[in-house]
């Protein structure tokens, strides 16, 4: 007993008579590492192994009894390195309205300290609101790629998204929507809606989820986001935080970085209290998908399945309705897309080139719209 209360937390014992036997039990303890006199031990069946520095460190993390987000950087200078308009825009997406100085709101966040008037930022203010959180942190990037096929061979398409935690989800999404497949449906109004061949609020949640729960003790390796022609996965280094296994996803939750998850669950558009799993699965239920695909091997790598179609654009023929419902729609689609050619406004829309040459010389006669540049390269414009 002596030995359990000299521990470092003190370790609970039970005592259990059991006719002539005296049983004693040792729950699993909450607070892990616990330290004896002679050090940190980890237990292996019957044998105790002494653990070494970098072990109890590693100990430590896996417990998060050390946690990435909440340590002090010291080599972040405040307002050097820190980007104002990163948190204006933060302070704008949650509908927060406040005369305070910069620092205070920093602070309130949880993202900041100060002390003696200097402002110390932690890691999840500088993942968030540096203005090069590479500088610090060499991984803290997103690689988003688009392959070839079906393996990681050939490289279509790369792009580097460094710009933030909050800069990040924005850019892949506009990543995803321009490579995407892409359809159109007319309402009653003939308002055109974009439908995209998997649910943007489904890859939205997967990208919050990586930036948000990410091992970021791990370096050398940062956060993917990869387009197959049958798949989309979105990969982030680190397993499932213990105790959680895989079969635990959607029933448990646990954070990683209490911090950045802080931030993020003020955001409208991230789920919260671990529903995200459950999101997920039920939009790709709503589109007619199948569930993704979560896969953890020292990564936590979720992947969608792509619809079969290559091309996958909605048409619907307008040819009887009138000259001016019709014109109106040629102004939203080049609205959405300036570099629009006859062609492909033509079919579209179901009708004749020259129909819409026609309508185009009369939008154009009324000054609704003009042509930019060389008659072959140029653009309209609205």
């Amino acid at each position: 007993m002596d030995m359990a209360h000299n521990c470092d937390p003190a370790i609970s014992v039970s005592l259990k008579a059991l006719g002539n036997v005296l049983a004693i039990a040792i729950d699993e303890g909450p607070n892990k590492p616990y330290q004896c006199k002679d050090g940190f031990f980890l237990r292996q069946g019957a044998n105790s192994q002494k653990l070494s520095r970098n072990e109890i460190l590693q100990l430590s993390i896996e417990e998060s009894a050390i946690r990435f987000d909440s340590q002090i950087n010291r080599n972040f200078r405040y307002p050097r390195d820190f980007d104002k308009e990163k948190l204006k825009r933060y302070l704008h997406l949650i509908d927060f309205n406040v005369q305070s100085k910069n620092e205070d709101v920093l602070v309130n966040l949880g993202v900041a300290q100060k002390i003696r008037n200097t402002v110390l930022f932690n890691n999840a203010g500088i993942l968030l609101f540096a203005k090069d959180p590479t500088r610090f942190f060499a991984s803290a990037y997103m690689d988003a790629v688009v392959f070839k096929g079906r393996e990681r061979i050939d490289v279509i398409d790369r792009k580097v998204l460094k710009g933030g935690l909050i800069d990040n989800i924005n850019d892949a999404r506009k990543y995803l929507q321009s490579h995407l497949n892409l359809r159109y449906e007319y309402k009653a109004n003939w308002r055109r809606e974009n439908i995209y061949e998997l649910p943007l609020d489904a890859l939205r949640e997967a990208v919050a989820t990586a930036l948000i729960h990410r091992d970021y003790f791990i370096s050398g390796a940062n956060i993917s986001l990869c387009i197959f022609d049958d798949r989309v996965e979105i990969s982030s280094p680190g397993g499932l935080p213990k105790p959680l296994q895989l079969k635990d996803l959607g029933k448990k939750s646990k954070r990683r970085n209490e911090i950045i998850a802080d931030i993020f669950s003020r955001l409208d558009f991230v789920e919260k209290l671990g529903t995200g799993i459950n999101k997920m699965k039920r939009w790709m239920k709503e589109y007619g998908l199948v569930p993704p695909k979560i896969d953890i091997n020292g990564f936590f790598t979720i992947s969608f399945n792509r619809t079969k179609s290559v091309k996958n654009v909605g048409k619907k023929s307008v040819k009887n309705v009138g000259k001016e419902k019709r014109q109106l729609l040629i102004l939203e689609i080049i609205a959405h897309n300036s570099s629009s050619t006859l062609r492909t406004i033509a079919d579209e829309l179901g009708v004749t080139e020259k129909t819409i040459e026609r309508d185009i010389r009369q939008l154009k006669n009324e000054g609704k719209l003009r042509y930019v540049g060389p008659k072959r390269g140029g653009r309209y414009e609205i």
